[in-house]
């Protein structure tokens, strides 16, 4: 969205189409700027989103770790009772009185060595696994600090564009209450009601192409007689277009410059001459 300069509007133009007109530019810049402001939410919470990621995997690097540490104790558990039960069965081997009872306790003996050589493959492999959950809270552990540094360079980075645009929005406002303020009440509304219409855009300038005249927004073709009505400006009637009802205004283009004069053709030095 654009709007000629205040400055650049011809001198003639009454002093409500010109305020409007001012209207119209804070009005615009605002528009910008609170739609820059209400992009900040979504920035602010990007980097919120980056950090949490980063804890979520420290917390999952970390319960990992800490049920590799249960599993490692429960595997160790089973390897010592087992090594009880076998030490049990080893003792009772001299109590027995027949084959049949000796050829049972040996394989029970050789069941507990079975089941002891399990837990302690299961034990060896749960250690192996806690060695790699051990090196990834490390790593996450140097991620999460290295996201919560960054992130908050980029947020205090982001806070300062923050106020820098909440102080230009302050600045904007008073400088359009100073146009509102040089605007008659019954215009005002009927420029309130028409912006909020067109998104904010009340004003419309009408676009000169030579033989034709449009309105600058919706591009309508406005009339010739209606066009010189609103280039002269005569009193203080505001001109609508009739498709868009925006208000028309005018800016007069600047006077194209002049082409040098051409050489004299017959090359004659064209400059005054001293006679004897």
């Amino acid at each position: 969205m654009s709007i000629e300069p205040y400055a650049k509007i011809q001198s003639q133009m009454h002093r409500t189409l010109k305020s409007l007109v001012e209207l119209q530019q804070q009005d615009i810049r605002l528009l910008e700027l609170r739609a820059q402001l209400a992009a900040f939410s979504g920035r602010f919470a990007e980097l919120d989103a980056r950090v949490a990621s980063a804890r979520a995997e420290l917390e999952k690097a970390q319960t990992a770790q800490t049920q590799a540490r249960k599993d490692r104790k429960k595997f160790e558990l089973d390897v010592e009772q087992g090594k009880d039960h076998l030490r049990k069965f080893k003792d009772q081997s001299s109590q027995v009185k027949t084959n049949e009872a000796y050829k049972a306790l040996l394989h029970e003996i050789e069941m507990a060595e079975q089941e002891i050589a399990r837990s302690e493959d299961r034990l060896l492999e749960e250690m192996m696994s806690a060695e790699e959950y051990d090196r990834q809270v490390k790593s996450a552990t140097v991620a999460l600090a290295e996201a919560e540094t960054v992130v908050r360079v980029e947020r205090e980075n982001a806070e300062c564009e923050q106020a820098a645009l909440q102080q230009e929005v302050s600045e904007h406002e008073a400088q359009r209450a100073e146009a509102v303020a040089q605007i008659p009440e019954d215009e005002m509304d009927h420029y309130t009601r028409i912006a909020a219409r067109h998104g904010g855009m009340a004003m419309a300038q009408v676009r000169d192409l030579g033989n034709d005249q449009m309105c600058g927004m919706c591009g309508v073709r406005i009339l010739p007689h209606v066009f010189e009505d609103i280039r002269r400006m005569e009193g203080d009637e505001l001109f609508h277009c009739e498709t868009c009802t925006r208000i028309f205004y005018y800016v007069e283009p600047p006077p194209a410059p002049k082409s040098p004069a051409p050489p004299d053709a017959s090359g004659a030095d064209a400059s005054p001459t001293n006679q004897p």
